[in-house]
């Protein structure tokens, strides 16, 4: 009987005259598949990809064939490749070029005499020029590329048309109603007279954003026919509502309690782009305990018109739990100032006054029961993550140090410093792996012999040592909660979504809390491992937990769930 195999599958696929790239690299290229129907013209196309590709890295002169067989197992794909010599740049030249040195553009370029004929190098010099060019006030940069091949060398000719040294001359909006165009302008940081930067009004763009007032920022650059060096600059807003409201209410876990909140923001205040929040959280349980949480922010950008932010936060925390109470009430005031598109700088001043009753006998032992600190902090942070709530890529990094007592005045005096980094790197189209690092230290100075246990760092709970319960790990005991004045923490997670909104969470955390530098022992590390839910909303992630401790659990601990909103980090 004959049988017919030209509607059978690919059985194999083999490569022969490859020397340069492996088969596993030639085979991510191509869209025919073992075990997928055999489509010749399909191969022809992947031909067409492979040959284009070894053109790309140099093999100008390389030829693809193919050779198909048939047997009982399926169609057997042999792809037969010439790669011919590689060429090598033998010459670079550059003409045109006026108002930077040729050492400057060459450096700019990338390439030299001696490498391979790359396309996507030239692609990639050609791109850092123009950009270059369009960052130093040339707007009208033309930049011919032409590349002479003879045998295995190339020869590389770069022509260059700089235009003329533009400046901005007008700066016009469109599309706003509530919000003053003088207050876009303004937290565009873009001003008449200065010289023409694409990067310089990307940033922009990236500030109105920022602001929360606008769906759409688009900006368009439009020259004067008679006078190229004369740029007026045209920025495309859609507004978004300047005012929001907020109610919620739900469960969280651990502890066990209800959770209320309430929210009010108006991020247009007298037209002119000013902040004013207030947020409130109630969480009460039926035994009597609850926690409340009152905070108002008042912002103020570009105060006394230089670009520098001011805000101020007045806030309340009152606590019971059994016979157990805080009251804790205090201000935050700070300037902040961005740099760049990543960068930010701040600098505050944080009063904070807390009273409590505990019946604890090692609060009368150790610490008073009034304690007020009046500090100085300075922190800067760089953040280039691609979102806030759900992050694919990116890192961010913010150091904290702060001065506390001294000069200030205050109950306690101390020092304090801490690191926090996070990074974010898509591995595959769908899993995303995540990596949390904190490390902290204070110490006390001048009249405090020791800082009061509210002061110090602790660890344990949702969003840093997910199975423990909240402030279990450390050295100072106060009613059940663990505190310390050395920190680290450390947690790992692996991301990916499973069906539209929803996504799984595999993580492993650790951390502990000591007196000092010198108490870390590696024996001593806490950690745990747990699998999370996530459904995503506007409004970020909600999740749901689950975390066991690994470290010496107690022998009916069956780990802990957490119910809340945003990642753990």
């Amino acid at each position: 009987m004959e049988i017919n195999y030209a509607q059978e599958k690919v059985g194999k696929i083999t490569f022969q005259g490859n020397e340069t790239f492996g088969g596993r690299t030639l085979k991510k290229l191509i869209a025919t598949k073992v075990r997928q129907p055999f489509d010749e013209e399909l191969l022809e196309q992947d031909l067409e990809l492979i040959s284009k590709f070894y053109q790309g890295e140099g093999f100008l002169s390389v030829t693809i064939e193919k050779n198909i067989e048939s047997n009982p197992q399926g169609q057997i794909v042999n792809i037969l490749i010439n790669e011919g010599s590689r060429v090598k740049i033998s010459a670079i030249s550059l003409t045109g070029f006026a108002a930077f040195s040729e050492i400057k553009i060459m450096n700019l370029l990338g390439i030299k005499i001696g490498d391979y004929l790359l396309i996507r190098k030239l692609e990639a010099a050609n791109k850092r020029v123009i950009d270059f060019y369009k960052n130093s006030g040339y707007p009208y940069i033309i930049l011919d590329l032409d590349t002479v091949v003879k045998d295995n060398r190339a020869d590389i000719y770069f022509s260059i048309q700089e235009g003329p040294l533009s400046y901005i001359k007008e700066i016009k909006v469109r599309g706003n109603f509530s919000v003053k165009t003088w207050t876009i302008i303004r937290a565009s940081e873009i001003k008449r007279g200065e010289k023409f930067s694409q990067e310089r009004l990307y940033q922009a763009q990236r500030r109105l954003y920022a602001t929360r007032l606008f769906s759409r920022v688009s900006f368009y650059v439009l020259g004067i026919e008679e006078r190229k060096d004369s740029l007026t600059v045209r920025f495309d807003v859609s507004e978004l509502p300047a005012r929001s409201f907020i109610f919620g209410l739900g469960y969280q876990l651990p502890p066990s309690r209800f959770l209320f909140a309430l929210g009010w923001e108006h991020l247009n205040i007298l037209n002119r782009g000013q902040n004013v929040s207030f947020a409130s959280e109630f969480t009460p349980n039926f035994r009597g305990d609850y926690e409340l949480n009152l905070e108002v922010v008042y912002k103020v950008p570009y105060l006394i018109k230089i670009p520098i932010n001011f805000s101020t936060k007045p806030f309340l925390n009152l606590v019971r739990q059994q016979e157990n109470y805080s009251t804790e009430f205090g201000l935050e005031t700070g300037i902040s100032r961005y740099f760049g598109a990543n960068w930010e700088f701040n600098l505050s001043n944080r009063y904070r006054k807390r009273l409590f009753n505990y019946s604890d006998s090692l609060i009368t032992d150790t610490v008073t029961r009034r304690g007020i600190t009046n500090s100085l902090i300075f922190n800067f942070s760089y953040d280039s993550r691609n979102s806030f709530f759900n992050p694919s890529q990116g890192l961010y990094l913010s150091p904290i140090i702060e001065y506390a007592g001294g000069i200030l005045g205050g109950d306690n005096d101390f020092y304090r410093a801490s690191i926090e980094f996070r990074l974010f790197q898509n591995l595959t189209k769908i899993l995303i792996f995540g990596f949390r690092g904190l490390a902290g230290i204070s110490y006390p100075h001048s009249r405090s012999t020791m800082i009061p246990y509210y002061e110090k760092f602790y660890i344990g709970g949702r969003n840093t040592l997910r199975g423990y319960d909240d402030k279990s790990v450390g050295p100072l005991i106060v009613s059940d909660e663990h505190y310390g004045d050395f920190i680290i923490n450390t947690n790992f997670e692996l991301r990916t979504t499973f069906y539209k909104n929803f996504g799984l969470v595999l993580f492993f955390d650790g951390g502990d809390v000591m007196d000092e530098i010198g108490d870390f022992k590696l024996s001593n590390y806490q950690y745990s491992i747990g699998l999370g839910i996530r459904f995503n909303t506007p409004v970020g992630p909600i999740r749901l937990d689950y975390g066991k401790r690994l470290k010496n659990p107690e022998p009916n601990d069956k780990g802990k769930l957490y119910l809340g909103l945003l990642h753990a980090f």
